[in-house]
């Protein structure tokens, strides 16, 4: 399926290891940290900064930098005035954050995301604004993160969420993820899409380009417990992917290859190693 590879990374655990790069130090959340802040003077702000500037600068950039293609958008227009869930695989470090948006425009869609995002000095606010939900690492930030996805769902917003939780970029398969995740659309009954990001060889760039293809609405099974509807959709939504990315990711930009057990511990940390064309 995959042509020649540019580069190699080797892992050695397909739920753990990460490969964004960032390096970016993660600071608590703090207990003064607010989900939602429903001044009037923010949220004119926040209209103007994430439809009047933000979509067009990303549309533009998923275009021309990225060069990614979406299908089936179309059909988030099901739920015109309901909300709903988004899910997709973890491969693009910044064109994840705006895949969601730009597919479910003009509703409104927020991210949920590593607490490292809200972690850059003097961007946090910009972030948020964006959409991004950091997730919780306390109890009490917990109970404010679900009063927050509860509040965007009942507005008609969607809430993105990448289940596999580490980047591997440009990975072609789909990698394993728990059925956790999919609490969140059980509790608030609601439908759920999600997106596979495939990749394509490019005839012009070195990169490939980026197929994302929606699908769904998947819904929760109501004639079993909340448990096993939560692994139900999972499974729904995992076997999608995976038979997408089956289908349409056709070039390996990078190749990514399992330790042998014995090796383990004997090359440095997630490290990517490149080798020749």
């Amino acid at each position: 399926m995959a042509k020649r590879s540019k580069k190699v990374i080797y892992y050695s655990d397909e739920l753990h290891d990460d490969f964004a790069g960032t390096n970016i130090k993660q600071k608590p959340l703090g207990k003064d940290y607010r989900y939602m802040n429903d001044n009037i003077f923010v949220r004119v702000g926040t209209w103007i900064v994430y439809y009047l500037i933000a979509l067009p600068l990303v549309f533009l950039l998923q275009k021309l930098v990225v060069r990614q293609k979406l299908v089936n958008r179309k059909l988030i227009k099901q739920c015109k005035k309901q909300g709903c869930f988004i899910y997709a695989n973890h491969t693009m470090a910044m064109g994840d954050a705006f895949t969601g948006p730009l597919v479910c425009a003009p509703k409104k869609c927020y991210v949920i995301v590593n607490p490292d995002a809200v972690s850059i000095k003097g961007l946090r606010t910009i972030v948020k604004m964006l959409g991004a939900i950091p997730l919780a690492s306390s109890f009490d930030e917990s109970k404010k993160m679900l009063q927050c996805v509860k509040k965007r769902i009942g507005q008609g917003s969607a809430v993105m969420i990448y289940p596999e939780a580490h980047i591997w970029p440009y990975y072609t398969d789909i990698r394993p993820f728990a059925a956790t995740s999919f609490k969140y659309p059980v509790n608030l009954d609601a439908p759920v899409f999600c997106i596979t990001n495939c990749y394509q060889k490019s005839l012009l760039f070195k990169r490939p380009k980026v197929v994302s293809i929606v699908d769904g609405p998947f819904y929760p099974d109501t004639s079993l417990p909340k448990a096993e509807r939560a692994e139900k959709l999972r499974d729904q939504v995992h076997e999608t992917m995976c038979q997408r990315a089956k289908e349409s990711s056709t070039y390996a930009y990078v190749k990514y290859v399992k330790r042998p057990v014995e090796l383990i511990g004997d090359f440095e940390t997630c490290e990517a190693v490149k080798i020749a064309e």
